[in-house]
């Protein structure tokens, strides 16, 4: 076997073992996260997206409009509440 086929070889069996890895870790935090994680985080979880939280409250506000009901909505500026990253 020539070096150039060695190497193929080696970089697949990297990327598989990379793949069992990455999975098993992944299996052993989905547990975890779930107990961790609140129901109302909308981001980073499987099936779950930051549109869709816009998306319940336009329903919310559309539903309030339309039966003529009153209701209180305010928006928090978290930037300032919370350290990020730049």
């Amino acid at each position: 076997m020539n070096n150039r086929r060695a190497s193929i070889c080696i970089e697949l069996s990297v990327s598989r073992l990379h793949k069992i890895i990455s999975k098993t870790i992944e299996n052993m935090l989905k547990g975890v996260l779930r107990e961790v994680i609140s129901k109302n985080q909308f981001t980073f979880i499987k099936g779950r997206q930051l549109l869709d939280y816009s998306l319940i409250t336009n329903e919310v506000i559309d539903l309030l409009r339309k039966d003529h009901d009153e209701g209180l909505s305010f928006k928090i500026d978290f930037e300032k509440a919370f350290n990020s990253v730049e």
